[in-house]
């Protein structure tokens, strides 16, 4: 009997919401190894990610889109996860005493210490991401509070296509996960993220990150410089020593070069470029999507 492997499959869709960016895995030897990949053209005005407001305004034009994605890349699974741009979310680092505290009970904290936020959103769902702990026992949880209405809208896409959303990230969530646990980044550093329509930087001083910051960016070189600018500000006032931090940067746009420049201005420390160290290039937050649901999922 022939032994198909399972597959495994994550879903983005980019800041502007104009491309639905798709890809599956699969293990192979124990190491996962990329199946298909897929980007798929939304019509404008069909999906406008936003915090609260309706994100889909043409159901049937989206769902035939995911359909389309997904039959391409795993026509034979049915589990999701599904990563979503920053726009749906209020993002924040939330710092718990968690020593003996099962995952219920942290989500309960979480949301008890992020009541403010909450407050304004009505029904929420939470991104969470334990990104560190303190010698104290503290641990600290990146967290992106959603509104349960707008992820829900996803959801029913998704669901009418036959496949369900197991695991929903933001493209900040996934993609920092993801880069924090390479062997290249030890100690204090500095990362700095560009994707599709996002500028990210993350300031970490050895054991958990001390600030973060994404903001979206439209491919314009100007604006670039001026968000990166003003996110370097904000950092320093948090983390006064910023600027003597080793800085490595990963850029999933044309704009390599020019970030390489600006930071080079930036900085004391030369860049350091780990841009080839994810997989998946076409899709990066896909992949690593993918890449969650493979490894803390069954």
């Amino acid at each position: 009997m022939f032994f198909q492997p399972r597959i495994y499959t994550g879903l983005s869709l980019t800041c502007d919401g104009r491309q639905l960016q798709g890809l599956s895995l699969i293990k192979q030897r124990k190491k996962l190894v990329i199946s298909n990949i897929t980007r798929e053209h939304i019509a404008e005005g069909v999906v406008r990610p936003a915090f609260s407001a309706a994100n889909i305004h043409d159901m049937a034009a989206f769902t035939t889109v995911v359909k389309k994605a997904l039959r391409a890349i795993a026509p034979k699974e049915n589990r999701v996860a599904l990563c979503l741009p920053d726009l749906v979310a209020q993002t924040s680092l939330v710092d718990l005493e968690t020593s003996g505290l099962k995952a219920n009970h942290i989500e309960k904290q979480i949301r008890w210490k992020l009541r403010e936020t909450i407050k304004a959103t009505g029904e929420y769902t939470l991104a969470i991401n334990h990104v560190g702990a303190s010698p104290q026992g503290m641990g600290r949880y990146l967290v992106g509070v959603m509104d349960s209405a707008v992820l829900s809208q996803y959801q029913q896409a998704i669901q009418q296509t036959g496949y369900d959303v197991v695991l929903c990230d933001l493209h900040s969530l996934a993609l920092t996960n993801h880069l924090c646990q390479q062997e290249s980044l030890q100690g204090e550093y500095l990362l700095v993220t560009v994707t599709d329509g996002q500028l990210g930087l993350l300031v970490h001083d050895g054991c958990q990150p001390q600030y973060c910051r994404w903001r979206r960016v439209d491919g314009d070189e100007e604006q670039l410089a001026h968000e990166l600018q003003r996110s370097f500000l904000a950092a320093r006032q948090v983390y006064p020593d910023l600027q003597r931090l080793p800085v490595y940067y990963y850029c999933a746009t044309s704009a390599e070069q020019v970030l390489n420049s600006l930071l080079i201005a930036l900085c004391s420390s030369t860049p350091i470029n780990i841009s080839g160290q994810l997989k998946g290039q076409k899709s990066p937050i896909a992949y690593c999507a993918a890449e969650r649901l493979a490894c803390g999922w069954r």
